[in-house]
């Protein structure tokens, strides 16, 4: 007799309601903006069912006095949830072993060095996190809810998706502005110019951060414009150049200058 495989049931109607939202999010992240209408709950409550959770009705979780009142306000909710978390950047491991790999080389001991080092850092990490950025399929499903949300006219739901979005973004700064920017700055002993502070350096990965954004929407249709661009290197030889790394290396050299000129 085969055992029948044991279920997982719910204590409380909020741990339900987490749950149900969790699995929409990535329902929503594996399918992307598209399948959006079709994050139903009853195709979560199947992939939670597949998954060994006790199955519950739709009308049970549907309706007044439910946890939602209609597909669209779970929908709703699934989306903010998305564009809330952590979930939908990609995470900084690829970005931080380029960075080893710059400085394992790197001369640091003097301005020049210190300074050539920068260039490669902006050339190769830039490269590199952009392309992280734009194979991240949540990132880019943040993208389109914001798209998506901006396309239409206002609606009461949009404060609900904006707001979380902002609490994303905010979070998204803080962390590249301790794991990234901080620590590098100090090494290669630079500073945020006196003009641009007390809050220069997240306005500087705000400024990034906006140019990955904006590029990215091009990543796919002109990609062969965006990358593989040729530029002297100052002891005269060449090297290829990322759009987004250009524009990196032109904001960084903005808004940061070396602590001893």
């Amino acid at each position: 007799m085969t055992a029948e495989r044991p279920k997982r049931h719910y204590r409380r109607r909020e741990d339900l309601r987490s749950l149900l939202v969790e699995e929409g999010a990535q329902l929503l992240a594996d399918e992307g903006i598209r399948g959006g209408e079709n994050v139903t709950l009853a195709r979560v409550i199947q992939r939670l069912a597949d998954r060994g959770h006790a199955r519950v009705t739709t009308g049970s979780v549907l309706g007044p006095t439910r946890l939602w009142t209609s597909q669209r306000e779970f929908q709703l909710e699934v989306q903010a949830s998305l564009a809330a978390s952590s979930f939908g950047a990609p995470p900084l491991d690829s970005t931080l072993e380029e960075i080893d790999g710059c400085l394992a080389t790197a001369d640091l001991s003097t301005g020049e060095g210190r300074s050539r080092c920068l260039r490669e850092l902006c050339r190769l990490v830039g490269q590199a996190n952009f392309n992280a950025l734009v194979a991240h399929r949540p990132w880019r499903v943040l993208l389109a809810i914001l798209g998506t949300t901006l396309s239409t006219p206002p609606t009461d739901d949009d404060d609900v998706i904006l707001e979380a979005l902002r609490r994303s973004d905010r979070a998204d700064v803080e962390e590249q502005q301790a794991v990234l920017y901080a620590p590098l700055l100090e090494l290669l002993q630079m500073r945020v110019r006196p003009q641009f502070e007390p809050d220069g350096l997240r306005l500087l990965v705000v400024a990034v951060t906006g140019l990955a954004a904006g590029l990215s929407l091009h990543a796919r249709s002109h990609a062969e414009e965006i990358a593989g661009i040729s530029l002297p290197d100052p002891d005269g030889s060449e090297s290829e150049w990322h759009l987004f790394a250009l524009g990196l290396d032109a904001l960084v050299h903005y808004f940061l200058e070396p602590v001893n000129p």
